[in-house]
């Protein structure tokens, strides 16, 4: 049903098994938040305290000049705040080299597609997860679902 690194890449369960895979994804997603604008407005407005998973998808390093007016790069502001923060569940997205997280798993992924629109797929997206986090790969949240 998934591949090792990320989400669903084919579903040949049936009626009945998409239902039951479907319910186990509304029960897993219960209680997620979904925010978006500026990061440090959607930490200090939504932030529920030590017991928060944060998945951070800032700007790319390589795109910054997209999104930014000139100031400090997005991405280099959420690593910093993230490695002091490293107690808390925190996914943060990237490309391999963005950062420096010692002590943090790295799930290495490609969307196997086109972004950006470039000609080129992006090869080397990745996945840092905080060592409050279980290790990348470890934990599949659908096992309970899956054929």
């Amino acid at each position: 049903m998934a591949d090792a690194g990320m989400g669903v890449q084919a579903v040949s369960l049936g009626r009945d098994g998409v239902e039951r895979w479907l319910h186990a994804l509304s029960d897993r997603l219960a209680r997620v938040r979904v925010v978006h604008g500026d990061w440090l407005r959607c930490i200090f407005e939504h932030y529920g305290g030590d017991d928060t998973a944060i998945f951070f998808d800032p700007p790319y390093l390589a795109f910054e000049k997209l999104y930014s007016d000139g100031s400090a790069p997005v991405a280099s502001e959420v690593a910093a705040w993230s490695r002091e923060h490293q107690h808390l569940r925190i996914a943060l997205c990237g490309h391999r080299g963005d950062y420096d997280m010692p002590g943090w798993s790295v799930l290495d992924w490609s969307r196997g597609r086109l972004t950006y629109g470039g000609d080129k797929t992006t090869d080397a997206e990745c996945i840092w997860f905080s060592p409050a986090c279980h290790a990348a790969g470890q934990r599949d949240l659908f096992a309970a679902v899956a054929p």
